[in-house]
């Protein structure tokens, strides 16, 4: 897909599109839309969009590029939903490792990228076979994100956390747990 405008070239990059999904399903679930609520949040829906996540997980995920990203927007949507209407549920993420990434998670979005990158630098010249570099690199991006997002949140992100409290109008579920 090459975009032939400026507006394709913003829509492509930003996504915008897919977090409007997102948004509508707020507006639906807010809404109780019965639909809505019927079709996302089935023991089938849930089963589906997991099965979606393992096929990204491993790379295997692909229904036409053009609408792939809001087929995982609205897998994303299935999976919250599910998370927040416990009774169709077949996964629960309300465990503690979750809640640990969950208060990391800042951290993960802004530090795995660069981690990605700077490893790739360094690993490159590593003569071993693939069997082996792949488990390697994926380890080590893996834990040195958690890592750096864990001292990120430890030493400089729970400061101005709390700094904020100071100025929040309505306190969120997230700062009260801190």
């Amino acid at each position: 897909f090459y975009p032939n405008s400026i507006l394709e070239l913003i829509i492509s990059v930003t996504r915008f599109h897919c977090m409007m999904i997102g948004a509508i399903g707020a507006i639906l679930f807010r809404e109780r839309n019965s639909f809505f609520l019927n079709l996302l949040n089935n023991k089938l829906a849930q089963v589906l969009a997991w099965l979606t996540i393992v096929l990204l997980a491993v790379n295997k995920f692909h229904v036409a590029s053009i609408i792939d990203n809001e087929l995982v927007s609205v897998v994303a949507l299935v999976l919250i939903i599910g998370q927040i209407e416990v009774d169709n549920r077949i996964v629960n993420l309300e465990v503690k490792i979750m809640d640990f990434l969950g208060k990391i998670s800042y951290g993960i979005y802004v530090i795995h990228p660069l981690l990605i990158f700077f490893l790739s630098k360094i690993l490159i010249g590593i003569k071993l076979s693939p069997f082996y570099k792949y488990p390697l690199v994926y380890l080590m991006v893996v834990g040195l994100t958690i890592f750096s997002s864990f001292l990120s949140y430890k030493y400089i992100e729970r400061y101005f956390l709390s700094y904020k409290k100071k100025f929040e109008v309505v306190k969120s579920a997230s700062t009260t747990q801190q």
